[in-house]
């Protein structure tokens, strides 16, 4: 849900026009709304100008963005597709930053957080008990975890029949 302000007179309009806001400019992506003849002075006037800031924080923006500048004004923000629903909006995507971490610090993590727990669970439990009771039994892969190039082995190592991790380095192997 984008941030959103009002500016003016929202509950009792009284001809000096209004301005809605919705995004925030430092986050790279603003619409403002306004009633335009009203700011010219015009108290009875019925033109309202939308505009739509958008500025390279965390997105690269395309040159096809002059080429077809309505289409991706409309694809900012889904409620400005009313505008002319004939033209298809084009959004631009925000890059999403995803820091990698290796096999030793995901381990050191687990020893810090649940190290102790661990201990306890594998004296009641056993290595086979504990590690059935705490392993997930879907097939999600830590999206963060480093792995090597899916082009060296054909398939993501996580789908590799046998997967072998080396702590150490922190880079894992696939055997045969």
């Amino acid at each position: 849900m984008p941030s959103h302000e009002y500016r003016g007179n929202w509950k009792r309009p009284d001809g000096s026009g209004r301005t809605l806001y919705i995004g925030k400019r430092k986050n790279g992506k603003l619409c403002r709304t306004y009633e335009k003849g009203k700011q010219l002075g015009d108290e009875s006037s019925l033109w309202v100008r939308c505009e739509v800031e958008v500025h390279n924080n965390d997105r690269v923006i395309p040159l096809d963005v002059l080429l077809h500048p309505s289409g991706y004004f409309l694809g900012q923000y889904d409620a400005l597709c009313v505008i002319a629903p004939h033209i298809e909006g084009k959004r631009i995507r925000t890059a999403r930053a995803v820091v990698q971490i290796t096999v030793q610090a995901c381990l050191d993590n687990v020893k810090k957080s649940y190290g102790a727990y661990i201990r306890v669970l594998r004296l009641a439990l056993g290595d086979v008990g504990l590690l059935d009771a705490i392993q997930r039994n879907d097939d999600v892969y830590p999206v963060r975890l480093k792995t090597p190039d899916e082009t060296m082995y054909g398939k993501g190592i996580h789908l590799a029949p046998t997967v072998s991790a080396d702590v150490e380095s922190g880079l894992f192997g696939v055997f045969a």
